[in-house]
């Protein structure tokens, strides 16, 4: 089932809550983002989504992010990427964690250029970022995974 992108931003908001329930202390919510006053400052969470896809019918998912090179520097302590389809297939990273990320060799492309989409790929217990370059073996993303906890 296809979630509204409200209920998203619900069901995000309640992950981080219950995975960070004794520091926050207020929560505000915009469309795409919640902000999160916790006992250690201003947490700010950014939204993004991606459809569920199988390539050849198999069981894995697929999910899809392309960024703005601008993006990784916007105003945000949290990206979260999660499937709209099912909310237990999510990426959490923090700001610095996309931005080290996409400083990695394997995410540039023969020109030199940063390739700032990310193909992230639930396989059984484990998560990859596919989209590399240079014949470069995918990115283990796994520890980011479901990873709501401040």
């Amino acid at each position: 089932m296809k979630l509204s992108r409200k209920n998203i931003t619900m069901k995000v908001l309640s992950k981080f809550i219950e995975n960070n329930l004794d520091k926050i202390e207020n929560v505000e919510t915009k469309s795409n983002q919640i902000i999160f006053k916790t006992t250690e400052g201003i947490k700010k969470v950014k939204i993004r989504t991606s459809r569920n896809y199988n390539e050849d019918e198999n069981d894995n998912v697929y999910l899809w992010a392309s960024f703005a090179s601008k993006e990784p520097d916007e105003d945000y302590d949290y990206m979260t990427i999660i499937c709209s389809d099912d909310i237990e297939k999510a990426i959490i990273l923090t700001k610095e964690e996309l931005k080290q990320h996409y400083a990695l060799e394997a995410k540039k492309k023969k020109n030199g250029e940063i390739d700032f989409e990310l193909y992230p790929q639930f396989i059984g217990r484990k998560c990859i970022d596919a989209r590399v370059h240079s014949h470069k073996e995918p990115i283990d993303i796994t520890k980011y995974v479901n990873n709501y906890i401040f």
